[in-house]
């Protein structure tokens, strides 16, 4: 007899960023400066990303962006800033490792007050998540759910929303948009 096993891992929403960086090796925290600019990665960072703290830190995270995603990030980028700091905003975009690899990442980026250790300007904290390219594709699916968080009663569903394109069944394995 045949048995059908399935196993799920829990997709980072903003509700759930702080729970799940704890114990999943699949997620890393990064801090930035309101440019982008790394300031501190986690050793899990370092795992996925392949670089070293002292070689990402004052790197800027765009030059580290899929140039197909860097329009959907920098958008965001603003949302998140002309947000005058109260909502953070989710996006799946590609990484590239110092390997010259693509990785799938799921992040909920917000801001806050900066820490002592730095100047008094407010931080961009980003927590990634890696996923798979199948994941990636279901998540910008429903993209226009989680655009910036946290929504006003109601407006979500009352927005008009672009349908999502339907899948190609059959072709071959390609670059998503």
């Amino acid at each position: 007899k045949y048995v059908f096993m399935a196993t799920c891992s829990p997709l980072i929403t903003p509700e759930l960023k702080e729970n799940l960086i704890q114990s999943n090796t699949m997620v890393f925290k990064t801090v930035h400066q309101l440019d982008m600019t790394f300031l501190e990665v986690t050793k899990t960072a370092e795992y996925h990303l392949g670089f070293t703290t002292e070689e990402i830190c004052q790197k800027s995270w765009y030059s580290m962006l899929h140039p197909e995603d860097i329009h959907e990030a920098r958008e965001k980028h603003i949302l998140l800033i002309r947000s005058s700091h109260e909502m953070g905003c989710m996006m799946t975009v590609r990484m590239l490792t110092a390997e010259g690899q693509t990785l799938w990442v799921n992040i909920v980026m917000h801001v806050r007050q900066a820490a002592a250790t730095h100047n008094d300007d407010p931080l961009i904290v980003c927590i990634n998540q890696v996923i798979s390219q199948e994941e990636a594709y279901q998540i910008r699916l429903q993209s226009h759910m989680f655009t910036l968080y946290p929504p006003r009663a109601g407006e979500m569903w009352t927005q008009g929303l672009p349908a999502p394109a339907h899948p190609q069944t059959d072709a071959p394995a390609r670059w998503m948009p």
